[in-house]
C-alpha cells in the first residue's frame, strides 16, 4: 500500500503583545505640583531675604575694618615718612608740617596722591588690599631682621623694651614673613613682582639721592 505523505505543521498566528498607549498624567499631579510650588515659594523669598541681610552685615563689617585699616596706616606712613625727612633720610619737602595743626602735611597729601595712583592703576580694591598685605609682610620681616643686626651692631644701645624670647621669637616671625612672601610669589608672580619691582626701584632712588645731597 502507499504509504500517506506527511504534511509540515501548521504554524498558528502568534498574537502581537498589547502596549499600553502612554496616557497623560492626571491632572491632579499638576495640581499637587502648583501646591508645592506655592508653598515653597514663600519659604524660598525668606532665604534670599535672608542671605541678601547676612551679605549686607558682612559687607559693612568688611567697610568698618577697612576704614579701621586703613586710618591706621594713613597715620604711621605719613609719620614715618616725615621723620626720614627730619633725619635727612628723605626728601626734606616731606618734613614740613603744618603751620596751624602741626601735621605732617605734605608728606600726606604725597602718601594720598600715591595711593590714588595705586587705586587707579590696579582697578580694583581687591588688588590693592592685596599688594598692601603683601608688601607690608616683606617690610614687617626686614623689621625683625633689624633686631639681629641692631643686636650686632650697636649692643650697647639703651632699649626700653627688649624683644621677649630673643633669638628664637624674632627668627620665627622672619623666617615665617619670608614663607609667606614666597608663597605668594609663587602662587601669584605676575601680580607680585611688580610689587617687587616698585619696592626694588627705591634702593636705586635712594642711592642717586644720597650722591645728590652730598655734593
Amino acid at each position: 500500500p502507499a504509504k500517506a505523505k506527511s504534511r509540515p505543521p501548521v504554524e498558528e498566528p502568534r498574537e502581537k503583545p498589547v502596549r499600553a498607549a502612554r496616557r497623560p498624567a492626571p491632572v491632579e499631579d499638576d495640581e499637587d505640583e502648583d501646591d508645592e510650588d506655592e508653598v515653597e515659594r514663600p519659604v524660598k523669598k525668606k532665604k534670599k531675604a535672608k542671605a541678601s541681610s547676612i551679605v549686607f552685615i558682612v559687607s559693612l563689617l568688611v567697610v568698618v575694618s577697612s576704614i579701621g585699616s586703613t586710618h591706621s596706616s594713613i597715620m604711621t606712613g605719613a609719620r614715618v615718612t616725615f621723620a626720614q625727612a627730619r633725619d635727612g633720610l628723605m626728601f626734606g619737602f616731606l618734613g614740613a608740617a603744618h603751620k596751624t595743626h602741626r601735621t605732617p602735611a605734605v608728606a600726606l597729601w604725597v602718601q594720598a596722591a600715591l595711593s590714588c595712583t595705586a587705586a587707579l592703576w590696579l582697578g580694583t580694591f581687591e588688588k590693592l588690599a592685596g599688594g598692601f598685605v603683601f608688601t607690608m609682610w616683606i617690610w614687617y620681616g626686614l623689621g625683625g631682621l633689624a633686631i639681629f643686626v641692631l643686636r650686632v651692631k650697636r649692643p650697647d644701645v639703651h632699649r626700653p623694651y627688649r624683644c621677649w624670647g630673643y633669638p628664637v621669637v624674632p627668627a620665627v616671625f622672619v623666617l615665617s614673613a619670608m614663607a609667606m612672601t614666597g608663597l605668594s610669589i609663587w602662587q601669584d608672580p605676575g601680580t607680585t613682582l611688580p610689587w617687587v619691582a616698585v619696592l626694588a626701584a627705591g634702593i636705586p632712588v635712594y642711592w642717586v639721592w644720597r650722591r645728590l645731597s652730598q655734593s
